[in-house]
Order: structure tokens, then sequence, then C-alpha cells
């Protein structure tokens, strides 16, 4: 699978690529999607941050112990990443969702934003961002 960005300065080098594929012989599918930078690494960092306190914070509250992952991939991802139900092969059900490291800086920050209203309407204590951060 070939990869390339689409800028004004990418085009003719993209153009030259189609125009050198051999159609008679092969068939290809083109898609071009809208380009979407990953989420950024201060968002990342702030997510991190905010788990290491929620987890402070649970322990406290259910005086179980409580990481910063298990409130990554327990509460984060679940509750405020897309994901489904799908059923096992034993024919469970199990939620399967989406990772921070997939997503996309605004749907990022719309999770940010949604998980940091939810802390705050859990009484959890976070750390209140600079708002570029998000």
């Amino acid at each position: 699978m070939l990869e390339r960005i689409l800028t004004a300065e990418t085009r003719s080098g993209v153009i030259r690529l189609l125009n050198q594929l051999d159609l008679s012989k092969q068939k290809y599918s083109l898609i071009l999607k809208r380009y979407v930078r990953k989420r950024t690494n201060p968002q990342n960092s702030l997510l991190w941050k905010w788990h290491t306190e929620v987890a402070a914070e649970l322990c406290a509250f259910t005086g179980k112990t409580w990481t910063k992952e298990q409130v990554h991939f327990r509460i984060f991802c679940p509750k405020f990443l897309k994901g489904e139900v799908v059923e096992l092969p034993d024919g469970s059900k199990s939620w399967v969702s989406e990772t921070s490291s997939t997503q996309n800086t605004v749907d990022m920050a719309d999770a940010l934003t949604a998980y940091e209203a939810w802390c705050l309407g859990n009484d959890i204590d976070i750390t209140h961002p600079e708002p570029e951060t998000f």
C-alpha cells in the first residue's frame, strides 16, 4: 500500500506517479480522504497526567488499587472513544473501542473535553490544562 499526503507541493509528484501506472495490466483502488493530524504529544501527555490523577482519586474513593493503565482501558477508552459490542467465539460479548493513539487532534480534543467534564461532574480533581493543549 502506498500512502501520500497531498499538498500543493506534492500534487505534481502524485500525478506523475498515477501516470506511471500500467492500468492495462492491473487494477488499482484510489482512496482520497481529508488529512487530519493525529493527536498531539501535549494532548497525550495531558491524558496520561489525568489518568494518574483519576487513579489516585479512585484509590481513595474505592479503597482498591487503580493504575493509570486501568483508568485508560476500563474508563477512558470505552466511555469517551468510539467503539462497539462484539460477539466473541465463545458467544460472550465484549466492548471493543478505539485507542487514544488512533485519534486525530479534533477527536482527541472532544474526548478530553468530555473526560474533563466527567471528572468535574464526579468531583475528581484534575489539573486544568493550558488552552492550547487541546
